[in-house]
């Protein structure tokens, strides 16, 4: 049967999709054989052949000799077609604990859209183990970022879920039936615990988890590590490890693809451009007929469903490095799918007035003791000389020092980043993506009176600034920045920076403040 998804090795850019055209080009009198290696089946990481001209047209196909029979049935399922809001993969995440390790599947909701327009009674998920499937109360499930839910420890290669009295809104966004853990290899990233897609990407010099029913054998480009092995059924052993390609290779990208996962140097860029927008996980909102978009990386193709007609498809134009893409709202609500059937990622596009702000992460911080630490900025040290950071998304935790960055810590969605232990003078970042969200610092108390003095009456200043509202970004933390004599106004900053907003005349004081000292100094 002739194959549509066939790679070729290049230096550069790794295993690259080829098709009959371009092979032609390459070997236009002859057959080449699978034995030579120069052709490799996308979805079984097998040699193919590719047929020599003559009366029929020519194909690459599977080598008589080494047939896959399986081979067409990942094809269906790899690359399958999406027609419908709802299908496309739920995150999958891994959290590993010493010896143990559980599995947990990502729910996540569009808070646009009227809380009771879009719930259900009950979650359930069922495996291939043949167990009583996992029930959850939808109330679980938090209306802003990303909550997962435990599907134990037992792989599964398929989780079908369903819901119990659903709402219409629920059932168009949520699937019914997700693709699980591959038995011959599936990848994790190490640092967020995330599943890679098959069709996904990995990166040289990066650490993942390689989950997999029997062991991987010793591969000269390939670092791994046995963290466990575990019996997930009556003569069936599993094995975790860790693993890591330190050059890229064709033997390393061998060994990926073996997993359906194509090893690359080149990150992946994907980010609105215009018109104005509010993103949440998984979802953009808009208002405008048609959006642009940034796209760079190998295997950057963008679709968008539903497409009502060929003149409504996505439109694309080469730039520096990558492509501008212009997508048309054809629908109130898109699924736009990065990748072979969203492997790289995908986003709801959904078109409605932008009378909204993006919500700010919630970030919470405790010392060892429970209390939540709701400052930004404290003169003593707290008990036990610690402190744990929960956020919903994943991040990163970066730790200065007299100013200058002593650590950075990854900051896992609803998990906890412990920084231990906490010294005076230590100030500490915590970002949600490329955003700073909250700052809190431990500085001895060294004020002069002087400056308590202008401190209090700057903030007596600001208290008292009322009319209309104008937005604020994170990037407003530079003024806190210049204010470390003033730790009751940078307090002030710090609140008004989460609530997104502040009177205009507030602002207009801070601004002339700032430049004030400027002259100062």
């Amino acid at each position: 049967m002739p194959l549509t998804h066939v790679c070729v090795w290049d230096s550069e850019l790794g295993y690259c999709r080829v098709t009959v055209e371009e092979a032609s080009v390459m070997y236009p009198h002859s057959t080449v054989s699978a034995r030579s290696g120069h052709f490799v089946c996308e979805l079984c990481a097998q040699n193919v052949c590719f047929t020599a001209p003559g009366a029929n047209s020519r194909h690459f196909r599977h080598d008589s000799a080494a047939q896959n029979k399986d081979c067409e049935d990942r094809q269906q399922s790899y690359d399958r077609p999406i027609v419908a809001l709802n299908e496309h993969v739920m995150p999958i995440r891994i959290q590993v604990s010493g010896n143990t390790f559980i599995l947990r599947l990502g729910f996540f909701l569009p808070h646009k859209i009227n809380a009771q327009n879009l719930r259900c009674e009950k979650i359930r998920i069922a495996t291939d183990s043949h167990k009583p499937p996992y029930e959850y109360l939808f109330d679980r499930v938090s209306s802003t970022g990303i909550t997962y839910l435990d599907v134990g420890n037992c792989p599964s290669q398929v989780y079908g879920i369903e819901y119990i009295q659903p709402s219409i809104e629920l059932k168009k966004f949520w699937p019914t039936k997700i693709p699980g853990i591959n038995p011959n290899g599936a990848l994790f990233d190490k640092e967020s615990g995330k599943l890679l897609q098959a069709g996904g990407k990995a990166y040289t010099e990066k650490t993942y988890y390689l989950m997999q029913r029997g062991t991987i054998g010793l591969h000269s480009d390939i670092n791994a590590k046995e963290v466990m092995r575990f019996q997930a059924r009556t003569f069936e052993w599993w094995y975790l490890y860790e693993i890591s390609s330190q050059r890229f290779s064709e033997r390393a990208a061998q060994f990926f693809l073996q997993r359906s996962i194509f090893l690359s140097e080149t990150p992946l860029d994907f980010y609105p451009i215009w018109p104005v927008y509010v993103a949440d996980p998984y979802f953009i909102y808009h208002e405008q007929a048609e959006m642009f978009f940034y796209l760079a990386g190998t295997y950057a193709d963008l679709k968008s469903y539903p497409i009502t007609s060929e003149y409504l498809a996505p439109k694309s134009e080469p730039v520096e490095n990558g492509k501008l893409i212009r997508i048309f709202a054809s629908n109130k609500e898109q699924l736009l799918s990065l990748g072979v059937s969203g492997a790289l990622g995908f986003s709801y596009l959904l078109r409605q007035d932008l009378n909204m702000r993006g919500t700010f992460p919630l970030v919470t911080i405790k010392d060892f003791e429970e209390n939540i630490l709701e400052q930004d900025l404290y003169t003593s040290i707290p008990k036990k000389k610690g402190i744990t950071i929960s956020a919903p998304f994943d991040g990163k935790v970066i730790l200065l020092q007299s100013g200058k960055v002593q650590k950075e810590l990854p900051l896992t969605g609803e998990s906890a980043t412990t920084v231990d232990p906490i010294s005076l003078g230590l100030e500490i970042k915590i970002y949600q993506g490329c955003d700073c969200v909250r700052t809190i610092a431990f500085q001895k108390e060294t004020l002069s009176s002087d400056n308590q003095i202008a401190d209090q009456e700057l903030i007596e200043k600001l208290s008292a600034c009322h009319g209309p509202l104008i937005s604020v970004s994170h990037s407003f933390g530079a003024v806190a920045g210049k204010l470390r004599s003033y730790p009751k106004t940078r307090q002030w900053i710090y609140k008004a920076i989460r609530k997104g907003v502040l009177p205009r005349t507030a602002y207009n004081l801070l601004t002339r403040h700032i430049e004030t000292i400027d002259r100062r100094n």
